[in-house]
């Protein structure tokens, strides 16, 4: 016969809620679940249906996360089958010009892909009605200050990954930006791009790579697969780098000094890759087309 639970539990800024907080008999719904608090405390409810041959089960339970101080949840969670757990984060932000703060709920469904597996929505909390301000499905959405003015904007990635680069080499680049346009939080991505600041760290370890190629004074036809490989991946680091700042000119000069020495070094399938994706001014992902590799 099934039968209907409910429990709830009092989670303080600070404490994470992991199954060991709740009784053993209900332990298999938050081995799905782990809750970190940050900032401030909430409620945190569970229910499902129990019968008398699995007393609990993850898969019928739904997690609803209540802030303090107010009537509704701002995010219901239905975990996911045994594996590795959904990881909710808990945090306040400040988004919203003319509030102190808000509430992120970041979440991590489990997989080892962080681009994919992180999304976030964006509460405003301050009514006791918690009112849904941005959500974003994907992309390991993170706030940050971009501009200075101490209103934080909401920064996304996508991921690199070519014909060439295998899941351990992809290279998370900008994707998108999202802030307040005076009257709601929409995506400003060019408004924003130019004040990322260069990854000079990119460019350092191009010219390592290069360095270590010329040094050796080795034939291009000498050069060893993971030579190759190295550094076709820097090159492309280097490329996503200008992209993210939005550098065009700064890229474009980068491409005319270095190409020559790419098209000799590389593989023909992997400077073609360049061209084709990277080359500034002239590959797709400057241009805005829509890009089947990237995932």
């Amino acid at each position: 016969m099934n039968s209907f639970y409910a429990f709830a539990i009092m989670l303080a800024a600070g404490q994470t809620m992991t199954a060991d907080a709740i009784p053993a008999a209900q332990k298999a719904v938050l081995d799905s679940v782990q809750i970190k608090a940050e900032g401030k405390g909430y409620i945190v409810s569970v229910t499902g249906i129990a019968d008398a041959m699995n007393p609990i089960c993850a898969t019928d339970a739904v997690v609803s996360i209540i802030p303090d101080g107010s009537s509704q949840p701002v995010a219901s969670i239905t975990p996911g089958e045994a594996g590795e757990p959904i990881i909710i984060t808990l945090k306040t932000v400040h988004i919203l010009p003319g509030e102190d703060q808000q509430l992120a709920v970041n979440i991590h469904s489990g997989g080892n892909d962080i681009v994919a597996s992180c999304s976030a929505a964006y509460y405003s909390i301050h009514s006791g009605q918690p009112q849904l301000l941005l959500k974003v499905e994907w992309g390991d959405p993170q706030a940050s200050d971009i501009d200075g003015d101490g209103v934080q904007e909401i920064v996304t990635e996508a991921e690199y990954w070519g014909q060439y680069l295998c899941h351990a080499d992809c290279i998370p680049y900008l994707d998108a930006i999202y802030g307040y346009d005076g009257s709601r939080i929409a995506k400003k991505t060019a408004d924003y791009r130019k004040l990322i600041p260069l990854d000079k760290s990119a460019l350092e370890e191009y010219e390592q790579n290069r360095a270590h190629i010329q040094v050796q004074g080795k034939s291009y036809e000498g050069l060893r697969d993971e030579e190759r490989r190295d550094l076709f991946r820097a090159a492309v680091a280097v490329l996503l780098a200008y992209r993210n700042s939005w550098l065009r000119e700064d890229a474009t000069e980068w491409w005319k000094a270095n190409a020559a020495f790419l098209s000799h070094a590389l593989y023909v399938g992997h400077y073609n890759e360049l061209q084709v994706e990277l080359e500034p001014g002239k590959g797709r992902l400057w241009n805005g087309e829509d890009y089947t590799l990237v995932r």
